[in-house]
């Protein structure tokens, strides 16, 4: 799944071909994109909304602002154990909803982050990519802060961890940070 930010669209590639993929509500600059079976959640950037689209079911998540339940040019997203984590990212925040939309926590906001452009969930941890500070937070999924990285950044602009390894895309410099997670 590739959410293409100009162009307005999502692409699915799959058995060698390349397709859009029907959403039943066109994002403006999709931003972002997390699929879990039949549920697709995408960050629809300059609508200021998370799109959920349960088959053929949509519902949108959010609505401009800076308050709990509001959103300021959401950039990520993910579904993990029925919650919605969205990287909130010009309210330098993460927001985390549940399946109906009901704001539950939000994570970051105190932590002076400058632009929360990417973030990945794991089985235990949340991270946090910290764009003009050049850093990633670690929080627990409480939302408590447990590690900052500030090592090897340039803009990182999103986070995928794999196992005990941590990979963050820095848009200052085109290059890819490795970490080994304890």
């Amino acid at each position: 799944f590739i959410p293409e930010y100009l162009n307005d669209s999502i692409k699915v590639f799959a058995d060698n071909e390349l397709n859009n993929l029907a959403l039943s509500i066109k994002p403006d600059a999709p931003a972002g994109i997390s699929v879990n079976g039949d549920t697709i959640l995408v960050a629809d950037f300059y609508n200021h909304r998370i799109i959920l689209q349960v088959g053929n079911t949509v519902r949108v998540i959010g609505r401009k602002g800076h308050g709990t339940g509001e959103l300021f040019y959401p950039t990520d997203v993910q579904l993990v154990n029925g919650l919605i984590f969205v990287a909130d990212a010009y309210n330098n925040r993460v927001q985390v909803f549940d399946l109906n939309g009901n704001s539950k926590k939000i994570i970051g906001s105190k932590d002076s982050i400058n632009v929360a452009t990417g973030m990945t969930v794991s089985d235990n941890n949340l991270f946090v990519a910290d764009f003009f500070n050049n850093r990633v937070l670690i929080y627990n999924l409480k939302g408590k802060l447990l590690n900052i990285l500030k090592e090897h950044f340039d803009h990182p602009s999103d986070i995928f961890v794999a196992g005990n390894k941590l990979f963050a895309a820095n848009y200052g410099n085109n290059s890819i940070a490795i970490f080994t997670l304890n």
